[in-house]
C-alpha cells in the first residue's frame, strides 16, 4: 500500500501558487519546500520557484500545481 503524500495542498494554496508561478515571468517546475540552517530549532522551511527537479526529491502533483520537497524537509 503506498504512503500518503507527505503534505496536502488545499484549494486556496494551489490557487496562490499558481499565481505566484505566473507572476514569476518563466516557466518553473513549480515551488520547492526546503529547509535551511537557523530559527530556534536549528532549521527554518523555505518555499522557493523551481527550475527543475532534483534527485531524491519527492514531487506532488495535485490541483494543478507541482510541489517538490527536498528530502531534508520530509524528516
Amino acid at each position: 500500500m503506498p504512503l500518503p503524500p507527505p503534505v496536502k495542498i488545499s484549494d486556496a494554496a494551489a490557487e496562490r501558487v499558481k499565481a505566484l508561478l505566473a507572476q514569476r515571468g518563466k516557466p518553473s517546475a513549480g515551488v520547492r519546500v526546503g529547509v535551511k540552517k537557523g530559527g530556534c530549532s536549528g532549521l527554518s522551511y523555505v518555499i522557493e520557484y523551481a527550475d527543475d527537479v532534483q534527485p531524491f526529491e519527492e514531487v506532488i502533483d495535485d490541483k494543478g500545481v507541482r510541489v517538490i520537497i527536498d528530502p531534508k524537509a520530509i524528516m
